[in-house]
């Protein structure tokens, strides 16, 4: 009895971290899969026990495999000596989305430069919204660099 009630409450926050993925523009289904790769013991599960521990549909899950896939934020792996693909998290997804927020941040800020030399002779006005949103993307990519160097210093990883 008490395994069912683990086991149920692991299902609620997957369903919680899928709901949260999904206000970050990725579809509920992708984020339940990541978090079920998160939480699911084995770490590594083949299509069929991700589709069957989350009730979803197999044309849903291989889209939504592919997306994470993409994304770099799962792995698919196979076994020797066995014919079924599985699938794991990737531990540093996060880190590594967290790094491509950082080039993001680094084309917009090339960006709005431009910008700001193209309106340097209007009106304070227009050219001081686009100062003011490259001071916004240069202090969160100063702070996101910072992060990740303390990050990479605090857990012995290589920095990129």
């Amino acid at each position: 009895m008490e395994k069912d009630t683990k086991y149920k409450a692991k299902l609620d926050y997957v369903e919680s971290l899928g709901m949260f993925f999904e206000t970050l523009g990725l579809p509920r289904m992708a984020g339940r899969i990541f978090a079920w790769l998160l939480v699911c013991d084995p770490p590594h599960q083949t299509a069929a026990q991700i589709a069957e521990a989350l009730g979803a549909s197999r044309g849903s899950l291989s889209t939504n495999l592919r997306l994470l896939s993409h994304f770099k934020m799962i792995d698919k792996i196979c076994k020797r000596g066995d014919r079924s693909a599985y699938f794991v998290c990737r531990p540093d997804s996060l880190i590594d989305a967290t790094a491509n927020k950082i080039r993001f941040f680094d084309e917009l800020k090339k960006l709005l430069q431009k910008g700001i030399g193209i309106l340097e002779a209007e009106p304070f006005e227009s050219a001081d919204r686009l100062k003011g949103t490259y001071e916004i993307y240069d202090f969160l990519e100063i702070e996101l660099l910072r992060a990740l160097e303390n990050y990479y210093k605090n857990f012995n990883r290589d920095s990129e």
